[in-house]
């Protein structure tokens, strides 16, 4: 503790400047707190590796790692802010752990669709919008006497939402009939958006995370279209199904919702 050059810490979770024998200051709690983050989601330390120097070397030069490749259910945000918190230089960190935990918990706060569906639904969006187009496309080829080069006329129609939210009814997986549902109430395309969300709260998987976010979803659609009674059995099942910490994002729509059909509210909220 004595010698110069060495430093008091646990090597799991000791910033580079630390390790370095640089000046320490907040930002290294924060990058720390980041690891202690990490292990909480993933299981492991961000930077685990067979021996000491090994880690060593990686709180030095190694990236942080992807935390969604753990923890795939995990928001894309929260890993870009675990990523910021865990950057080499202080200076890129944020400047104090409150600050890091707010910009956590509002990432964490954000998601209400299963990420790990949502590059299947975008997939088939794209490919019901080009269906839809090449249906449309009327083709004609006009060939001179001479055999002169031909001439193709194209016309194409835009592909309407009706077609597309058949072909994406069509789904039986849960995961992305919610992702379809939550893409349209986005939107504030409700009443598109409530067949896709009754028949993602009906198909998804129970004890799954997303039969808790289809439930939501589906609530808070009726909420929206003001449909106010019926919102509440699916948001009362999402306050069971979703985990402790989304409580406090589902009571304030049931609070909401048993004052719209009671008659206290004339009309949905914002």
């Amino acid at each position: 503790m004595t010698r110069t050059g060495s430093f008091v810490g646990t090597i799991d979770y000791c910033a580079p400047e630390q390790i370095e024998g640089r000046a320490v200051d907040g930002r290294t709690d924060v990058y720390a707190l980041a690891c202690v983050l990490y292990e909480c989601l993933a299981g492991t330390p961000p930077f685990s590796r067979p021996s000491e120097v090994a880690v060593l070397n990686a709180h030095l030069h190694a990236p942080p790692p992807k935390l969604t490749r753990a923890a795939p259910e995990i928001p894309a945000a929260l890993e870009s802010v675990i990523e910021k918190a865990l950057s080499k230089s202080p200076l890129d960190r944020y400047a104090t752990c409150g600050d890091f935990l707010t910009a956590a918990r509002a990432a964490a706060a954000e998601r209400r669709i299963d990420r790990s569906r949502l590059a299947v639904s975008v997939t088939l969006l794209l490919l019901a919008a080009a269906l839809g187009a090449a249906g449309a496309l009327g083709l004609r080829a006009l060939l001179a006497e001479d055999g002169g080069p031909q001439v193709v006329t194209t016309t194409v129609a835009r592909s309407s939402g009706p077609a597309l939210d058949q072909l994406l009814m069509q789904s039986t997986d849960g995961r992305t009939l919610n992702d379809a549902a939550y893409a349209l109430m986005t939107a504030h395309q409700y009443e598109r958006a409530l067949p896709l969300a009754r028949k993602a709260a009906r198909t998804a998987a129970k004890g799954s995370v997303t039969r808790g976010y289809a439930n939501f979803n589906l609530g808070f659609t009726l909420l929206q279209l003001g449909r106010c009674s019926e919102s509440l059995p699916p948001l009362r099942l999402a306050l069971k199904l979703e985990a402790p910490g989304q409580r406090r994002f589902i009571r304030p729509e049931i609070k909401r919702a048993r004052a719209c059909s009671q008659g206290a509210a004339s009309a949905p909220g914002p």
